[in-house]
């Protein structure tokens, strides 16, 4: 069986062999026949008898091997051959092997000139597989093989020979095959650089790609070019041109945008739409800007004319109204018009309104304040709102409609005639520019119209965090040096933070220097003047740095100093004010200071709590705060800080003898609480939190002189809680749930100076609910309850804090 399958294998071999080779056999016999053939018919040519052209043919003169092959004949004779063999042309793959015609792949015979020997630079040689291995793959090595040739002949042995071989080039094949090429036109459109709409053409042949070349799509389909003219051209980025006509109907666009964007109506068609179907119906045979200045000219004024759409061509007969004043172009901050961008960008991210601010205005903005930058959006924001209320307490607002106008009225009244008093601006905010008000934002501006006016309990809690769309909300975008945009964001606060060290890092050569030539050091008087309220230094930018005189107290020392933001200056100014008047009155204090150690009469009260010392310098403190306590002063003014210094002189009359009376009753009701019998539960941890270590210091003279009620309250309840503890502890559960929320609220280190005051505030009002509570006959300050005080929590500035993480 293995003999038999051996002498098969060897008689197919032979049966390969003799036919690869009668095959090459009948090839040469053919092309013998073909010579004698053409040399029987030539021998009874008479040339001379033709002419001396035919004759030098005939007998050609031996060319020289020296000689340069003139490239005119070469490309002639080669073009010439390529002609009648179409189909034998192939594009160059890799070393000596090409792609042809009918998806064949061939080899360069290797007897050829133009056959390559050089394995070195063979991807496939062994050198070629070591650089592989080295770098990943081998560099593709530059050859003297034509990209593309044409064969005189593909003869099939071993594998499939391409012989007499020549390079072509590619133009050739398209010219002289363009009946049986193929024509695929592929990526039509608007070349700005060549003024023309323009689309790939692919050539191909037999499955060759011949050539990938972009021409004038004008030619190939002329509706179509048209069509992409008009929009590219004409509406998305009109062509610079001569032609009045499109610098009128550009205007015409960007006024109805410009109203589409402000009022957000969805009312109008698609604009650039409406304008293409306009220049459709007139414009015919345009690809290029030459073919429009043709059209222009051989149509002659008239089209000309009709050529300038009107409004009623765009939107039809709806009419255009825009409000000037409810959508302004910017906006005052600081002095500084700062300018307002529009966009009808559904979806996208600078969808709505953007404010472009410099750096250096970062300062100046307030949420609040951008909120109701834009009276136009007014309506649509209250509507949003009212409508994204929980329905427990938008029922009794139905129908909303009628509401929006009222509560738009009503807002813009507080807005326009007293908008400190409505939005909670202090008075020194009432003072300033309009633009510079520190206003509330507008869900709690809303808030207090509907529990004002409709009686409806609506707090800022009451609405998502996104219950306005981002479109309502006023985009900040943050611009530096050469106006290149820093950071943009919709959460102000967010990129206030973010950019706190870029805005004191712009400029610092022109501060410092502004700094050197206006600070002062080591005050002991008003001997500054008076200072403005903002000082303009010049920058590279353009813009302006704005700076801010104040007082800083350094080391015990009054300095006047630049600050970059105004109310940083206003806050470190009021300590510095108080310093500066307290040297003024040294003398008088020096007198006080002697006069307070009338209080080492108690300090066998206070040794519980500290050292006599500590009890003199608290007392001091106290002296200190009550006396130089006063509305913020800025600018700094000589004649208001002078009056500071008058009050404290008409205060520190008959002051002191009060003060050392209050502090004995305090602390010897304190020591009696301590030493009595009967105690509630709690009492030690009340007394600590209300009569602390150095509480003279940490506490107003307003709040002391309510000591003794808070403190006899506390006897009371003690007295009653002996005799019916349950009715003690029922009443304490009223109180115990706002104790720990002040523990909570405390312990907080994000709180603004807002939040810090509201904070003391509450911390009074649970002590004036626990005397209407546990000793009502005692009387309180002011009306008080649980409910009142929970309406309070909900609509103060600690509103924010009760649903927020700690």
């Amino acid at each position: 069986y293995h003999d038999e399958m051996e002498r098969l294998k060897t008689q197919n071999q032979m049966r390969k062999f003799c036919r690869a080779h009668f095959l090459s056999y009948m090839r040469m016999r053919e092309w013998s026949d073909v010579h004698a053939q053409l040399e029987e018919a030539l021998e009874n040519v008479d040339f001379t008898s033709i002419g001396e052209t035919i004759t030098t043919f005939k007998a050609p003169p031996r060319p020289d091997p020296n000689k340069v092959i003139d490239q005119f004949l070469y490309d002639g004779i080669h073009r010439s051959i390529l002609s009648g063999l179409l189909t034998h042309i192939a594009e160059r793959r890799e070393r000596n092997l090409y792609w042809a015609t009918g998806n064949r792949e061939v080899m360069i015979f290797p007897g050829s000139n133009l056959y390559s020997k050089d394995t070195d630079k063979n991807p496939l040689s062994p050198q070629g597989e070591r650089a592989r291995v080295r770098g990943g793959t081998a560099p593709t090595p530059k050859t003297f093989q034509p990209q593309w040739l044409v064969a005189g002949e593909i003869v099939q042995t071993s594998r499939l020979f391409a012989r007499t071989v020549a390079a072509i080039q590619p133009p050739w094949i398209v010219e002289l095959s363009a009946h049986i090429c193929k024509f695929v036109y592929e990526e039509p459109h608007w070349s700005p650089e060549q003024g023309r709409v323009l689309v790939r053409e692919k050539v191909m042949l037999g499955g060759l790609q011949i050539l990938s070349r972009f021409v004038d799509f004008g030619k190939i389909n002329p509706k179509e070019a048209t069509e992409i003219f008009i929009r590219a051209a004409l509406i998305e980025e009109p062509v610079q041109s001569p032609h009045r006509f499109l610098q009128h109907n550009q205007e015409l666009r960007q006024k109805i945008e410009s109203w589409q964007t402000r009022s957000r109506s969805t009312a109008l068609p698609d604009i650039d739409e409406a304008l293409f179907r306009f220049y459709k119906a007139r414009i015919h045979g345009v690809s290029s800007i030459h073919d429009l200045n043709r059209f222009v000219k051989e149509q002659g004024q008239g089209v000309g004319n009709s050529l300038f759409a009107t409004e009623k061509d765009l939107i039809g007969d709806r009419e255009l109204k825009l409000d000037t004043d409810a959508f302004p172009e910017s906006i005052q901050v600081a002095g500084r018009a700062v300018p307002l961008r529009y966009a009808y960008a559904p979806g996208e991210e600078h969808d709505g309104i953007t404010l472009q601010v410099p750096v250096t205005l970062m300062q100046h903005l307030n949420p609040g304040f951008l909120e109701w930058a834009i009276p136009g959006w007014r309506e649509e924001q209250i509507r949003t709102l009212l409508r994204a209320l929980p329905k427990s307490l938008r029922v009794p607002l139905m129908p909303l409609e009628p509401k929006v106008a009222e509560i738009i009225s009503e807002l813009n009244q507080g807005w326009g005639e007293a908008p400190a008093e409505l939005f909670g601006a202090s008075k020194l905010a009432r003072e300033e520019p309009r633009a510079t008000k520190t206003v509330r934002p507008l869900i709690e501006a809303l808030a207090n119209v509907l529990q004002q006016k409709y009686k409806v309990p609506v707090t800022p809690q009451s609405w998502p965090a996104d219950a306005l769309p981002d479109f309502l909300k006023p985009r900040v975008e943050v611009t530096g040096a050469e106006n290149k945009t820093l950071a943009a964001s919709r959460d102000l606060q967010a990129l206030q933070t973010k950019l706190r060290d870029a805005e004191k890092k712009v400029e610092t050569d022109v501060w410092e220097q502004a700094a050197t030539k206006f600070e002062r050091y080591h005050l002991s008087s008003w001997d500054f003047g008076d200072q403005p309220g903002q000082i303009e230094l010049p920058s590279s930018s353009g813009v302006p740095l704005l700076a801010y005189p104040g007082l800083q107290v350094e080391d015990s020392e009054v300095s006047l100093r630049l600050f970059r933001n105004r109310q940083e200056a206003i806050l470190a100014s009021q300590q510095g004010i108080s310093s500066l008047a307290e040297i003024a009155l040294e003398r008088e204090l020096a007198w006080l200071q002697k006069d307070l150690r009338a209080l080492n009469s108690v300090k066998d009260l206070y040794i519980t709590l500290g050292t006599p010392d500590e009890l003199l310098g608290s007392a001091y403190a106290n002296v200190r705060n009550f006396l130089f306590d006063h509305a913020p002063i800025y600018p700094l003014r000589r004649t208001e800080f002078e009056a500071v210094v008058a009050t404290a002189k008409d205060r520190l009359q008959g002051y002191l003898p009060r003060l050392i009376e209050l502090v004995k009753q305090v602390l010897s009701s304190r020591q009696q609480l301590v030493l009595a019998k009967k105690q509630y539960p709690g009492i030690a941890a009340d007394l600590n939190a209300l009569v602390p270590a150095g509480f003279l210091q940490s506490t107003p003279w307003p709040r002391l002189q309510n000591f003794p009620r808070y403190l006899r309250s506390m006897q009371i309840r003690a007295e009653r809680a002996v005799v019916n503890h349950v009715k003690d502890h029922e009443k304490s559960r009223q109180v115990v749930p706002y104790t720990q929320l002040l523990g909570k609220l405390r312990a907080r280190k994000d709180l603004t100076p807002e939040q810090s005051a509201a904070l003391d505030d509450f911390r009074w009002l649970i002590e004036e609910l626990k005397v209407s509570i546990f000793s009502q006959e005692l009387g309180t300050a002011i009306p008080i309850s649980p409910a009142r005080l929970n309406k309070i929590l909900e609509c103060g500035p600690l509103a924010p804090l009760l649903k927020s993480p700690a």
